[in-house]
């Protein structure tokens, strides 16, 4: 067997990439029977305890209003819950909203609303929430309104509506309070919910009485794998079981994708990693077929030989899309039952704080595996004001490999949990900390805290067996007020806003946004378009500006050196909107396609139709614009714009050879221009693809069709016989496939104009 160590859950990639089919085979030893859907609200109907509150209200069972004049459907008292909550951070965000009835829009009281952050990634590597997120319960008001203040800064947020008369409502999307004070979410619609159906089987075929059904909100997370053990389901929405003749049904579900684990009696167990519903609806799910009986048996434990109790191990065969866990027993021992037959299976330890251990080319049906973990050590620390010495009581640590690994994927998987996990938090009267167990190694420390700059304490060395110390001093922060304004004066809410330094004196406009990649906003314009930065390391920065609806602009030479800067204002510079609409040959919507702006100066932009044939592009710079629909032959033009070598002189008289064809447009700022723009007729092509003079074999599916240097292509599918139909303008292209001898090659090939053509493509 061969191992490999891998540092956080980057190992998991190998396992994540190949978890790509939608029904997902996982196993887990055992399973609770109880119950505790998600989907379970309180009591409804109950008499107000309290007379001091008003009358007695009542709800009807279902959550319909008393009578038909009713403007508030009152769904429960409401207790000792308030319609405001506050979290656990002073001066922290704040999310509000209102629930009403999908059918009629009335809005609905006493209803049960709670904000959480559902992430899988954080279950399963056992964070805790407290100082990474809040996790709060209201009842909406008289008015139907709810409003979660001081809400510590994270993102993932969902907000839920729960009521049994209904099905629970969920906000759209993950919810960022990073960088924002505020969200209003608008109107949670309690409806009916969909109902979902289906059946569970045995490797053979025959139905599975008594299979838990554990229905989820979709799990995902940045390494792409759902461990199916439904402990670590960070939200459960309902649990049922499937009858005699393996069949279930779940009702009142929410409208939105859902992952479901099937748990036998037996212990084996599958995961169906999306399944979509639609309020009202009833969707029936392909039969959920078990696994097979192999079995990897073996133990975990250190280099000295002592058991470790409580890794998790993961397994899945490399050619197919299978990952299954379980935790070690007190002896360190571990058994993977119900795995399906593959080869050269992968196995995943993890133990909380080390990095995970990958066990390569394990044989199904192995007993003895073994798997040793090198000794670790600890790290503690103090974290205390630069200026007095007094220790901070709250505060976050970051940490970070000195050396980070070499691949790129490994890297990129390690950035994607770290944003998700984020730092440690800690709570101590003495600003200390403690990460009782750490991998041998060098280190990067930084610390986060409310009121200071983000502090990096670089070198820190952990011996196995010993514990390092370290002392961190965190200077004091100078922070920087201001407000961000459209080009015309008028206040811009929402801006995004970047401190940064290092930018060209020549960076304007549209390329200003290359700097802002992969970037967090360090704060978020409010709704008058001021803003206030986090607390900054004494320096001079510049600011840049960023929004949807505008180009971004910058300003520079913030001075935060000898103190706070009061009155900065951001212009952003004159912008307007595109809209458009692309139409086909039959004058019918041209959906799902591309167009693109171009400029003189060589700024591109590109949009992609709709269903309804419409796009848009807000925030464009003001000026003498040409807007195209981008076909196969459009590539090379386009690329004279895209391309960084090409110079002002080609730029321009590529402009003005498409302006002279196709007009230009003159965009002002702040105006709204609407384009109409029609796919030029194109030629019917037919004909048959062969390799060698030989029809394709049927594995052989499309080819594509593309331009010599191009960067776009459509992919072509082949029919019985290697038979094929498209459409395509008069003109030359490259065909790419496969040939005779199975490798992929090219052929030149020309379309003359006409309603038809008819071609042989033979890739030797």
């Amino acid at each position: 067997m061969k191992r490999s160590v891998l540092y956080l859950l980057g190992g998991l990639l190998v396992i994540g990439g190949l978890v790509g089919l939608e029904l997902v085979s996982l196993g887990i030893l055992g399973g609770d029977d109880g119950g505790g859907a998600g989907g379970d609200a309180d009591l409804i109907g109950v008499e107000a305890p309290d007379a001091t509150k008003g009358a007695t209200l009542k709800g009807t069972g279902d959550g319909t209003p008393r009578g038909a004049d009713a403007d508030v459907a009152v769904v429960d008292p409401f207790d000792s819950v308030p319609a405001e909550v506050h979290g656990s951070t002073p001066n922290g965000g704040a999310i509000r909203g209102r629930v009403i009835r999908k059918d009629g829009g009335v809005p609905l009281a006493g209803v049960r609303v709670t904000l959480g952050r559902p992430d899988s990634i954080l279950t399963y590597l056992r964070a805790k929430a407290n100082g990474r997120f809040d996790e709060l319960e209201a009842r909406t008001g008289s008015d139907g309104r709810f409003a979660f203040l001081d809400v510590t800064r994270s993102k993932g947020y969902v907000v839920r509506a729960r009521h049994e008369g209904y099905a629970i409502a969920s906000s759209e999307d993950d919810l960022d309070l990073t960088a924002r004070d505020g969200i209003d979410l608008g109107d949670l619609a309690l409806g009916q919910g969909g109902t979902l159906t289906g059946r569970v089987v045995g490797p053979e075929g025959t139905p599975l009485p008594n299979v838990r059904i554990v229905i989820a909100w979709r799990i995902s997370n940045p390494i792409g794998i759902i461990l199916a053990d439904p402990d670590t389901v960070p939200e459960i929405e309902r649990e049922v079981r499937t009858g005699p003749d393996g069949r279930f049904k779940a009702e009142r579900l929410d409208p939105t994708p859902k992952t479901i684990i099937a748990v036998a009696p037996s212990g084996a167990s599958q995961v169906v990693r999306s399944v979509s519903l639609e309020d009202g609806a009833l969707k029936a799910i392909d039969d959920i077929r078990m696994p097979g009986q192999g079995v990897i048996a073996g133990t975990v434990v250190w280099a000295d030989g002592k058991p470790i109790a409580g890794a998790r191990v993961f397994a899945a065969p490399r050619m197919q899309a299978a990952v299954r866990t379980v935790e070690t027993d007190a002896e360190g021992a571990f058994r993977l039952a119900w795995l399906p037959e593959g080869e050269n299976y992968v196995i995943g330890t993890l133990v909380e704080g080390l990095p995970v251990d990958l066990t390569m080319g394990v044989s199904l049906g192995e007993e003895n595996a073994r798997i040793e973990f090198p000794l670790a050590g600890s790290l503690k620390g103090v974290v205390v004001a630069a200026e007095g010495g007094a220790p901070l009581g709250r505060f976050a640590v970051q940490v970070d490999d000195a050396e980070p690994p070499e691949d790129f994927q490994m890297r990129f998987v390690m950035e994607q949990v770290k944003r998700g996990v984020g730092p440690t938090p800690f709570e101590a009267q003495d600003g200390s900390f403690t990460f009782p167990r750490v991998a041998a190694g060098t280190y990067h420390l930084t610390i986060s805290a409310a009121g200071y700059p983000d502090v990096v304490k670089e070198g820190v060395v952990v011996v196995a067996g010993e514990a390092a110390e370290v002392r961190i001093e965190v200077p004091r922060g100078h922070i920087g007020k201001g407000i961000v304004r459209k080009a015309s004066g008028d206040p811009l809410a929402g801006a995004r806003l970047y401190v940064v330094q290092g930018v060209p004196s020549s960076a304007s406009g549209v390329n200003l946004s290359g700097y802002l990649y992969g970037r967090e906003p360090d704060v978020v314009a409010r709704g008058d378009g001021s803003f206030e930065l986090p607390p900054q390391t004494p320096g001079v920065y510049s600011l840049i500006a960023a929004h949807p609806t505008a180009l971004p602009g910058i300003l520079r030479s913030v001075d935060l050196e000898a103190g706070d800067a009061s009155d900065l204002e951001v212009r952003m510079p004159p912008s307007g909107t595109i809209r458009g609409r692309l139409l086909d040959e039959s004058a019918r919507p041209a959906k799902n396609e591309q167009v693109y702006v171009v400029y003189r100066d060589g700024v591109v932009r590109t949009a992609r139709t709709g269903e309804d044939g419409r796009f848009e592009l807000a925030g464009m710079p003001v000026g003498r614009l040409v807007c195209r629909w981008l076909s196969l032959l459009d590539v090379k033009t386009y690329a004279t714009f895209m391309r960084p070598g090409s110079d002002d002189e080609a730029r321009s008289s590529a402009f003005d050879a498409l302006r002279e064809e196709h007009g230009e447009h003159d965009l002002q700022d702040g105006a709204v221009i609407e384009i109409a723009l029609n796919i030029p007729r194109r030629v019917e092509v037919s004909g048959h693809y062969r390799m060698g003079g030989e029809p394709p074999p049927a594995k052989v599916r499309n080819f594509f069709v593309t331009v010599f240097g191009g960067a776009k292509w459509i992919e072509v599918t082949l029919e019985e016989e290697g038979a094929f139909e498209t459409r395509l303008l008069p003109g030359k292209y490259l065909a790419y496939g496969p040939g005779a001898s199975g490798e992929w090659t090219s052929t030149e090939i020309e379309i003359l104009e006409g309603p038809t053509f008819r071609l042989l493509i033979d890739m030797k």
